[in-house]
Protein backbone atom coordinates (compact mmCIF):
# COMPACT_ATOMS: atom_id res chain seq x y z
CA UNK A 1 0.00 0.00 0.00
CA UNK A 2 1.44 3.39 -0.96
CA UNK A 3 1.53 6.32 1.39
CA UNK A 4 -0.89 9.18 0.60
CA UNK A 5 0.45 12.54 -0.50
CA UNK A 6 0.85 14.86 2.49
CA UNK A 7 0.68 18.59 1.89
CA UNK A 8 3.29 20.81 3.59
CA UNK A 9 2.29 21.87 7.07
CA UNK A 10 0.71 25.24 7.78
CA UNK A 11 3.75 26.55 9.71
CA UNK A 12 6.00 25.75 6.75
CA UNK A 13 3.64 27.52 4.36
CA UNK A 14 3.40 30.55 6.66
CA UNK A 15 7.18 30.57 7.13
CA UNK A 16 7.73 30.83 3.38
CA UNK A 17 5.13 33.59 3.17
CA UNK A 18 6.74 35.54 6.05
CA UNK A 19 10.13 35.38 4.33
CA UNK A 20 8.56 36.64 1.10
CA UNK A 21 6.92 39.48 3.01
CA UNK A 22 10.11 40.52 4.77
CA UNK A 23 12.28 40.48 1.64
CA UNK A 24 9.85 42.10 -0.80
CA UNK A 25 10.82 45.76 -1.34
CA UNK A 26 7.72 46.74 -3.32
CA UNK A 27 3.98 46.62 -2.83
CA UNK A 28 3.72 43.18 -4.39
CA UNK A 29 4.87 39.88 -3.05
CA UNK A 30 5.61 37.53 -5.92
CA UNK A 31 3.06 39.27 -8.11
CA UNK A 32 0.33 39.45 -5.47
CA UNK A 33 -1.10 42.81 -4.50
CA UNK A 34 -1.04 43.35 -0.71
CA UNK A 35 -4.44 45.04 -0.81
CA UNK A 36 -5.98 41.76 -1.94
CA UNK A 37 -6.33 38.87 0.49
CA UNK A 38 -2.95 37.47 -0.44
CA UNK A 39 -2.16 33.99 0.74
CA UNK A 40 -0.29 30.82 0.05
CA UNK A 41 -2.58 27.93 -0.74
CA UNK A 42 -1.46 24.33 -0.69
CA UNK A 43 -3.77 21.65 -2.00
CA UNK A 44 -3.49 17.94 -1.60
CA UNK A 45 -4.18 16.12 -4.86
CA UNK A 46 -7.61 17.67 -5.42
CA UNK A 47 -8.81 16.86 -1.91
CA UNK A 48 -10.32 19.41 0.43
CA UNK A 49 -6.99 19.64 2.33
CA UNK A 50 -6.43 23.30 1.41
CA UNK A 51 -4.52 25.45 3.86
CA UNK A 52 -4.20 29.15 3.43
CA UNK A 53 -1.85 31.52 5.22
CA UNK A 54 -3.55 34.88 4.90
CA UNK A 55 -1.81 38.19 5.35
CA UNK A 56 -3.68 38.82 8.61
CA UNK A 57 -2.43 35.55 10.07
CA UNK A 58 1.08 36.34 8.88
CA UNK A 59 1.01 39.79 10.50
CA UNK A 60 -0.31 38.31 13.74
CA UNK A 61 2.42 35.66 13.75
CA UNK A 62 5.16 38.21 13.04
CA UNK A 63 3.82 40.49 15.77
CA UNK A 64 3.77 37.64 18.28
CA UNK A 65 7.32 36.60 17.37
CA UNK A 66 8.47 40.22 17.63
CA UNK A 67 6.94 40.63 21.08
CA UNK A 68 8.56 37.42 22.32
CA UNK A 69 11.97 38.44 20.93
CA UNK A 70 11.67 41.94 22.45
CA UNK A 71 10.69 40.45 25.83
CA UNK A 72 13.70 38.12 25.72
CA UNK A 73 15.95 41.10 24.97
CA UNK A 74 14.52 43.01 27.91
CA UNK A 75 15.07 39.97 30.14
CA UNK A 76 18.71 39.81 29.04
CA UNK A 77 19.11 43.52 29.73
CA UNK A 78 17.55 43.15 33.19
CA UNK A 79 19.85 40.27 34.02
CA UNK A 80 22.89 42.14 32.72
CA UNK A 81 22.06 45.13 34.89
CA UNK A 82 21.48 42.89 37.90
CA UNK A 83 17.80 43.83 38.32
CA UNK A 84 16.61 40.32 37.48
CA UNK A 85 18.37 37.64 39.52
CA UNK A 86 16.53 34.72 37.91
CA UNK A 87 17.59 32.00 37.35
CA UNK A 88 20.19 32.20 40.11
CA UNK A 89 22.79 30.20 38.15
CA UNK A 90 22.54 32.40 35.03
CA UNK A 91 25.85 33.55 33.56
CA UNK A 92 24.21 36.81 32.44
CA UNK A 93 23.63 38.29 35.92
CA UNK A 94 25.66 41.48 36.50
CA UNK A 95 27.47 41.14 33.16
CA UNK A 96 27.47 44.44 31.26
CA UNK A 97 27.88 42.83 27.85
CA UNK A 98 24.41 41.28 28.20
CA UNK A 99 22.90 44.75 28.50
CA UNK A 100 24.15 45.47 24.97
CA UNK A 101 23.24 42.03 23.62
CA UNK A 102 19.77 42.32 25.15
CA UNK A 103 19.32 45.80 23.73
CA UNK A 104 20.16 44.55 20.25
CA UNK A 105 17.81 41.61 20.59
CA UNK A 106 15.02 43.86 21.88
CA UNK A 107 15.58 46.19 18.93
CA UNK A 108 15.22 43.28 16.50
CA UNK A 109 11.93 42.33 18.20
CA UNK A 110 10.64 45.89 17.95
CA UNK A 111 11.62 46.01 14.27
CA UNK A 112 9.72 42.78 13.63
CA UNK A 113 6.60 44.29 15.20
CA UNK A 114 7.04 47.47 13.14
CA UNK A 115 7.44 45.46 9.92
CA UNK A 116 4.35 43.41 10.74
CA UNK A 117 2.27 46.52 11.38
CA UNK A 118 3.33 48.59 8.36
Amino acid sequence: MSRPYLAPSLPAACGRRILQYLIAPTESVLGLNRTQPAGLSVTSGGNIDTWECSEKKMRTLLTLIGIIVAAAGLLFMGQGLGYIQWPAESVMIDQTKWVYYGGGIALVGILLVMIARR
